[in-house]
């Protein structure tokens, strides 16, 4: 009797271990520590509750008010003392391995919380052209800005699943490129 109620216990917490070390196919939206930030590419339901949208400028963006009023990144940051920076990447395929070459800082900015800024920006299905360093209580975290943000791991049989919405949390290890 008491093996049967063990080897459910076991089996039980091995299930939830699963759930939760297979939730992505990159190292964020771990769903562990405190939720940090809200990510939206498109026009989505979810972001008008938070109100006017704060544009990030910076030298080169692309942004159109008159024609793209809703165009580029959205973010919502959900904690106090969040510092984010995002600079302009290029992707380096050598024969000896891969990496990412910093081109330049697009901006920094300590954002405030429940507000809602945007900048110029997508989520390309190749390689990423952004990378956003979000810094919080003194640990940086790394999440280069591409397709694949989106791809949630959900179900192993079924692969990952695009989301629209990318969830970014203080537990999370983001990209080591």
């Amino acid at each position: 009797m008491k093996s049967k109620l063990f080897n459910r216990i076991v089996l039980f917490l091995m299930f939830l271990m699963v759930v939760f070390s297979v939730r992505a196919d990159k190292k964020y939206s771990s769903g562990i520590g405190d939720h940090l930030m809200s990510l939206y590419e498109y026009p989505v339901k979810g972001y008008e509750k938070y109100g006017k949208i704060n544009r990030i400028r910076y030298k080169g963006d692309y942004y159109d008010p008159v024609n793209y009023p809703d165009h580029g990144i959205k973010f919502v940051v959900h904690q106090d003392g969040v510092r984010v920076k995002v600079e302009q990447v290029e992707y380096i395929g050598e024969d000896n391995g891969s990496r990412y070459e910093t081109l330049g800082t697009l901006f920094e900015i300590s954002p405030l919380k429940g507000k809602l800024y945007a900048f110029d920006g997508v989520l390309p299905e190749g390689a990423a052209t952004q990378r956003m360093t979000v810094e919080y209580k003194g640990k940086k975290i790394k999440y280069y800005l591409d397709y694949g943000s989106r791809l949630i791991m959900t179900d192993e049989e079924e692969g990952p699943e695009d989301t629209e919405v990318v969830e970014l949390f203080s537990g999370d290890e983001g990209d080591r490129l």
